[in-house]
């Protein structure tokens, strides 16, 4: 029944589809406008041209005239850009894999350990761990930092506690940081004996807090040995 009491029954609202179309029809209008006035500008030039004297246009030159118009109007549309309903969308692809050229995972290198990995394969580095000149830089800074440490036994006979509370404050990090680098893997037993010295002269920072002289002293000569079993470990 198309009608009922006398009302038309509601219309169907558009499809998404049929609103590209639209958008698209609407855009080609408005590319085509330009195409047409630049034809009846041609047309204008043309009739300028024609002798002054002549008032009537044999129908042959009107042919002609409408040829070059015509001709003009394909040539604004041939060089005028893809529409924007018909223009590349963006492509995508699923958590790094496949070929989308606008996914974030295409910023990694083809050879990346992990498609979700930022950094480039390691095997190609400039950078390479052990290299002489790193290990003797390394070296040459503990010596430095153990230097340091040998002045804590006459600090802590004079009771100078503030004294040794920097050396320890500013030489920990960086020691602990050399050492571990030349130790090898996490799990190793030059790793496990640079942890042993570090714990040891963390009991020398307690004692001396604590202004208990003698502990911080026996716990200084067990670093030192701790450290004296690791710089054997590691060929140092």
């Amino acid at each position: 029944m198309a009608q009922e009491q006398g009302r038309p029954l509601p219309a169907h609202p558009p499809s998404h589809r049929s609103l590209i179309h639209l958008d698209a029809m609407a855009a080609r209008r408005g590319a085509l406008v330009p195409v047409c006035l630049a034809a009846l500008c041609l047309c204008v030039l043309l009739h300028q041209l024609l002798p002054q004297g002549q008032a009537f246009v044999p129908p042959q030159r009107l042919r002609n005239e409408a040829a070059a118009g015509m001709a003009a109007a394909l040539l604004a549309a041939a060089a005028a850009g893809p529409l924007p309903a018909e223009a590349v969308t963006a492509k995508f692809s699923f958590f790094g894999f496949g070929d989308g050229y606008s996914d974030p995972y295409q910023a990694n290198d083809a050879d990346a350990i992990s498609p979700y990995s930022q950094f480039s394969n390691p095997k190609d580095s400039i950078y390479k761990k052990g290299t002489d000149d790193i290990v003797a830089r390394k070296k040459k800074q503990l010596d430095d930092s153990f230097k340091r440490i040998d002045r804590i036994p006459g600090l802590l006979r004079a009771k100078a506690g503030e004294e040794v509370k920097s050396i320890l404050t500013l030489q920990l990090y960086t020691m602990r940081a050399n050492m571990e680098y030349l130790s090898g893997e996490v799990d190793s037993a030059e790793f496990g004996k640079a942890r042993d010295f570090f714990q040891e002269v963390a009991d020398v920072g307690v004692g001396n807090r604590q202004k208990n002289w003698d502990f911080a002293q026996e716990s200084y000569d067990k670093a030192m040995r701790s450290l004296g079993e690791w710089k054997t470990m590691v060929r140092y």
